[in-house]
């Protein structure tokens, strides 16, 4: 018993802690989403930019932990599918926060340091390295990856009010809404819209509904960037969903420990 509460003491600080800190710290994320200009952007706050972004690291990927403890014991082809996700979103994502975060915020560091002249062409060399293709590949598979990882967990772990159709076709909808959005950059309010009331849906023709609707939102949410306001909203979501989750699974796991102590 001894060993199994220091086992669920572990679990949880993963399972929950991770979202949650991670969610505090990208709250202060300094956001930046124009193509040009990086150097002036960052430049006053780059010491928090780089710390945050080595932070971010072993963050990323104990939350991709985090998720994959949150399928422990489930098999489906759902839950394979989100754990194959998985795999995928901690491989890219954290080397795209790497190259991106503490790259970028390497090369203003140095630009701070030089002359004016120097400066102006130096911040023309982090521009580009900003707009990298590679780096945009690395979190477009990383996004991507969290965002199937999510949706198939959620419907991994749930179980239709009704029928499993309309779980699959909300499902289907949901990843064509997501990736028509990474695509063509289409977030705007029409497009949260779309995300809220399928989130709902989702949460209303499965069980446990609360969780399911909010992992949804998360998978939304999250894999369009890790800076405020969706990253912090998304990992919000995620953080309540795992909450419900680990404490239905305690309330079943506790009536089978007591049966299995009295036998």
């Amino acid at each position: 018993m001894h060993t199994l509460s220091h086992r669920l003491i572990l679990r949880r600080l993963v399972v929950l802690g991770t979202p949650f800190v991670l969610a505090i710290l990208d709250i202060f994320h300094p956001s930046f989403f124009a193509q040009t200009g990086v150097f002036q952007a960052i430049s006053s706050q780059i010491n928090w930019w780089i710390t945050l972004h080595v932070l971010q690291l072993p963050l990323f990927c104990l939350l991709a932990l985090s998720l994959y403890l949150l399928l422990k014991g489930v098999q489906n082809v759902a839950a394979t599918i989100s754990r194959i996700s998985i795999a995928i979103f901690v491989i890219f994502y954290p080397a795209f926060d790497g190259l991106i975060g503490i790259g970028t915020g390497t090369l203003i560091r140095y630009a701070a340091s030089l002359p004016a002249a120097q400066r102006v062409f130096l911040g023309n060399v982090i521009d580009a390295f900003w707009q990298s293709p590679i780096a945009y590949l690395l979190a477009a598979l990383g996004s991507v990856g969290w965002a199937i990882a999510v949706l198939a967990a959620a419907i991994a772990l749930s179980c239709p009010t009704w029928s499993r159709w309309p779980v699959i076709a909300l499902a289907v909808f949901a990843g064509i809404v997501n990736a028509s959005a990474q695509v063509l950059g289409m977030f705007s309010p029409v497009w949260l819209a779309a995300v809220v009331v399928t989130s709902i849906a989702f949460g209303v023709v499965a069980r446990p509904h609360l969780a399911v609707g909010l992992l949804l939102m998360a998978s939304f949410l999250f894999s369009v960037t890790h800076a405020p306001p969706f990253g912090p909203l998304g990992l919000a979501c995620y953080f309540l969903a795992a909450l419900q989750l680990e404490l239905q699974r305690e309330s079943v796991s506790l009536p089978t420990a007591r049966q299995e102590a009295h036998s």
